[in-house]
């Protein structure tokens, strides 16, 4: 792999680094507010922040481009959890409908002879 390619991605210790910051101040983690001086303010500390991660080593970024990592792990947080709820919930439909067909101990039959068991293993 060329180091070249990996030069934009973050190191293990500046998103440590980014969490950190953003547990401390969830305000920054949230987004932009509408008032102008705390967009001023928000924008300072992303500066701030930027400054402290690229002195971290590993990738240099403008604090536009910080906001823009933490945007992308929001969203790939979110697709995730999204994933493992359909996940699960498929899960619990797919073992629901399984109890719910579950051949009795004395196959019944249908009016055609052929016993619900058969009908089932057939679908």
């Amino acid at each position: 792999m060329n180091t070249s390619e990996r030069a934009s991605h973050p190191s293990r210790a500046q998103i440590e680094s980014l969490l950190e910051y953003l547990q401390r101040n969830p305000s920054l983690a949230k987004g932009f507010s509408k008032v102008p001086s705390a967009r001023d303010a928000t924008r300072r500390s992303w500066e701030a922040l930027a400054l402290q991660l690229n002195s971290l080593g590993g990738c240099v970024k403008t604090s536009k481009q910080w906001i823009k990592v933490w945007k992308l792990m929001l969203c790939l947080k979110q697709k995730t959890i999204t994933f493992t709820e359909a996940l699960r919930a498929h899960c619990q439909i797919q073992s629901f409908l399984l109890g719910a067909i579950q051949p009795s101990r004395s196959p019944k039959t249908t009016n055609s002879g052929t016993s619900i068991s058969t009908a089932v293993s057939i679908l």
